[in-house]
C-alpha cells in the first residue's frame, strides 16, 4: 500500500479509535496497544489506530497500525508513521513500513491476496485545512516481508 506521511493537517479533535477487542467503553485504543505501535513506529502519538484484518481479535493474523505524530513547533500539524503488522502466536511483529498514504481518520482496511487498501479522509478543494471532507483510497501491493529494526522512541530518556 503507497503509504504517504501526513504533513500540514490541522486537527482539530484527537481520538484514538481501534477495532472491537481492542477499545474501551469510551472509544479510546487500548493503552498497551498504543506503546506497542509507538515503540514499533517510533515516537509518541497524538493519535492511533489499529485496523486488524478480522473484528474478532483472536482470528486477527494481520494487521495495519498508524500513529499520528505532532510535528513539533508545528502549530498542531501532524505527521503518519505507518506499518504492516504480523501476528504468530500470541505477538504481533513489525514487518515492514507502509508509505506514501496520507489523510486522517484511517478506515475501511482490506487485506487482498496481492495488496492492501485503506480509506483515509483529505481535503477536497476549497476545504479548509481543519475541516476535510474528501476520501482517498490508498493501495499498497505486498513485498517480501522486512527485517524492521527497533526503534528507539524519540522522547525517550538518555542515559
Amino acid at each position: 500500500m503507497k503509504n504517504q506521511p501526513i504533513v500540514g493537517a490541522i486537527l482539530v479533535l484527537l481520538v484514538m479509535v481501534g477495532v472491537s477487542g481492542e477499545l474501551f467503553a469510551d472509544g479510546s485504543l487500548d493503552p498497551e496497544r498504543v506503546r506497542f505501535l509507538e515503540d514499533a513506529l517510533g515516537g509518541e502519538s497524538v493519535s492511533a489506530y489499529w485496523l486488524p484484518d478480522s473484528t474478532t481479535p483472536a482470528r486477527a493474523t494481520e494487521a495495519i497500525g498508524v500513529l499520528y505524530r505532532a510535528i513539533e513547533g508545528a502549530a498542531g500539524n501532524v505527521t503518519i508513521e505507518m506499518g504492516h503488522f504480523s501476528r504468530s502466536g500470541a505477538d504481533y511483529r513489525l514487518t515492514g513500513r507502509v508509505r506514501e498514504v496520507y489523510g486522517m481518520e484511517p478506515r475501511d482496511v482490506a487485506f487482498l491476496p496481492d495488496r492492501i487498501e485503506l480509506t483515509t479522509t483529505m481535503p477536497k478543494p476549497g476545504d479548509l485545512r481543519c475541516c476535510p471532507t474528501g476520501k482517498a483510497r490508498s493501495i499498497q501491493l505486498l513485498a517480501e516481508p522486512e527485517e524492521i529494526p527497533r526503534l528507539e522512541r524519540p522522547n525517550a530518556a538518555r542515559a
